[in-house]
């Protein structure tokens, strides 16, 4: 949190009652950082997920769990894993239901974590088009900077858009800075994405707030808000958080056939 108008204010009061201000030392600036993902074949990673959204006047909570294996890390630095919802349970208007697990869904993505290929079942029963999911899985994980960021520089991308070829899905993100996690230093990244889904303006928006272990770059916390998500239930607007878990509290995934 900036601090210059306080402290320029305490200033003043102290000099008007005859004290003589602090003398202020210059913080030294941080040292840029490089983000990188480490990340090896078997690793697992469990993400625990609550989103809120008002549909029709009532507030809809969704708790799920989503568990995340690495499947094969190519030659190209590609690396392919196995996302699985292992099910949760939804709650609308005080009703609540169990909500079942998925089939395994396969995700390649670049050394950046660039999103190049999304694979899910064909057969699998699932609530949202192929396309939206896709793009939900694009908002839920930052994009790496190719070189050393110091606090406050951005990196933009531009991906292939499922829903919408004809425009592709702008994402800016920024490193604010060093915070802090339960007393542990955490990387805080900002990521913004728009997603044209139209000709027409029509759009599906993120804003998310990451914070990374920077022993592995993987995300410890996400929180943030998706908007313009399209659903049989008309566009809805999301409050997103999913905080990591233990993986020994999940289901093993499967590897599509």
């Amino acid at each position: 949190m900036r601090c210059g108008l306080l402290a320029a204010a305490l200033a003043a009061i102290g000099c008007s009652l005859g004290f003589p201000a602090a003398s202020q030392e210059t913080k030294p600036a941080e040292p840029a950082v490089t983000l990188v993902r480490t990340v090896k074949v078997g690793d697992v990673r469990v993400m625990k997920v609550s989103a809120t959204a008002d549909v029709y006047g009532t507030e809809v909570v969704l708790e799920r769990t989503l568990r995340t294996e690495v499947k094969e890390i190519k030659d190209t630095g590609e690396v392919v894993t196995v996302v699985r919802d292992t099910g949760g349970k939804v709650n609308a208007g005080g009703q609540e239901l169990d909500i079942p697990d998925t089939g395994p869904i396969t995700v390649t993505a670049d050394k950046l974590g660039r999103m190049v290929k999304y694979e899910r079942p064909a057969a699998d029963m699932a609530i949202l088009g192929a396309e939206v999911e896709q793009l939900l899985a694009i908002m839920q994980d930052y994009i790496l900077s190719d070189k050393a960021v110091k606090p406050g520089e951005e990196w933009k991308n531009e991906l292939p858009n499922p829903a919408f070829k004809d425009k592709k899905v702008q994402v800016k993100t920024t490193f604010v800075g060093m915070d802090k996690l339960d007393d542990a230093p955490v990387w805080k990244i900002r990521q913004s994405v728009v997603a044209p889904l139209d000709a027409n303006e029509g759009k599906m928006t993120a804003d998310l707030v990451f914070l990374a272990d920077p022993a592995n770059g993987h995300p410890r916390v996400i929180e943030g808000a998706i908007k313009g998500l399209p659903t049989q239930y008309g566009t809805v607007d999301l409050k997103l958080k999913a905080t990591q878990v233990p993986a020994e509290k999940s289901k093993p995934a499967e590897t599509p056939k």
